[in-house]
């Protein structure tokens, strides 16, 4: 839990669900899906968190996980996944990858670079309807509109 400028605890949000007009590269064959769709979309988050002075790794596709982006700031590892479907909706989850951030649900490193994201998404003329979800909310289909698979 974070704590809110009133001083009140408030839980973590850090998923995304959004819509954005840029290609979804989904590709089905027979049928089929042979790639998932989000390649621009997670471009667009790496460039983001460039501007930032993140180092950021080529988005990379993972079957069970969209496109993954490996992000470094200010010497914290972090993870995010971006998702894309027909109908545009995109889903985005940003994850702690050190230890202790995990255990601790995100470290400090971790809720800046979040809040950061969760500011230039919301400044971005290509990203649009940006809710920010817990993880529980997210994983949820009928809440989020969009899962993303755990792990």
């Amino acid at each position: 839990m974070a704590q809110g400028r009133s001083g009140r605890l408030h839980a973590l949000r850090p998923c995304a669900r959004f819509t954005t007009d840029l290609p979804l590269d989904l590709i089905v064959h027979g049928g089929q899906v042979a790639q998932l769709g989000g390649r621009p979309a997670a471009e667009a988050v790496a460039e983001l968190l460039r501007r930032r002075g993140c180092r950021v790794q080529p988005p990379e596709h993972d079957w069970k996980l969209g496109w993954v982006l490996d992000v470094r700031c200010k010497g914290r590892r972090f993870r995010c996944r971006v998702r894309g479907k027909a109908d545009g909706v995109h889903g985005l989850l940003f994850e702690d990858r050190t230890l202790i951030g995990r255990l601790a649900g995100g470290g400090f490193a971790f809720r800046r670079a979040l809040r950061d994201l969760m500011g230039d998404l919301r400044q971005d003329d290509r990203f649009r309807d940006v809710t920010w979800l817990s993880r529980a909310e997210f994983e949820r289909p009928r809440q989020s509109g969009y899962p993303v698979a755990a792990g």
